[in-house]
């Protein structure tokens, strides 16, 4: 229910800010919901899944009647979901674990990765809304690693695609994540597209 509730609070605050200018509400985690020890099947798990399913339906409306962004940001990120998949499509002889920070470990500051889809429990449950089903990519920001998510309905519009990692590059490096931290990065139009390199499709 923290998740929720930490959302509802960044879009309220999103309301608060005046309509013309840029918006990036961003919190330190990922945006799937989901743990090992959680069962959207019953009831009490159900109920909160779909409290942040709901929450993050919200900020797909109030996009439609503003210039907004959500995204989700992990320092040093742990996964292999590339690594993995770049593996099973190509076995190697004596298959090695790597994570994805170490396999995009030559991007330099600014640059980012192609874009990927995320595979979890959560996005497959049913009535969960298609223009919210999370996408992500590498990037290196400050000098650290990290791991961007975005909604489908921010990395399907490659204009809003591209102010994101704008405003992403210019947040101020930090330690490993360590919780839901809500926060939301505001700017003009203008001062959000400069100095945007490709490479996120």
């Amino acid at each position: 229910e923290r998740a929720a509730a930490e959302l509802r609070v960044l879009r309220e605050v999103v309301e608060s800010t005046p309509p013309d200018l840029f918006t990036v509400a961003m919190v330190d985690n990922s945006l799937v919901l989901w743990s090992q020890t959680m069962n959207a099947e019953q009831a009490d798990d159900h109920r909160i899944v779909q409290r942040y399913i709901a929450e993050l339906d919200a900020f797909a409306a109030l996009a439609r009647s503003r210039p907004l962004a959500l995204a989700g940001y992990l320092s040093h990120p742990g996964s292999p979901w590339v690594a993995d998949l770049l593996q099973h499509l190509s076995p190697p002889a004596h298959p090695v674990p790597v994570v994805d920070g170490v396999l995009f470990g030559r991007l330099r500051d600014g640059e980012r990765t192609a874009r990927f889809k995320r595979s979890t429990p959560m996005l497959k449950l049913e009535g969960f809304p298609s223009e919210c089903w999370v996408d992500f990519c590498y990037l290196r920001a400050g000098g650290e690693m990290a791991r961007l998510e975005v909604p489908r309905w921010v990395s399907r519009d490659a204009e809003l695609l591209a102010r994101t990692h704008a405003a992403v590059r210019r947040r101020p490096s930090s330690s490993p994540t360590r919780g839901r931290q809500p926060r939301a990065n505001i700017g003009s139009t203008s001062s959000s597209l400069r100095g945007v390199p490709s490479g996120f499709e």
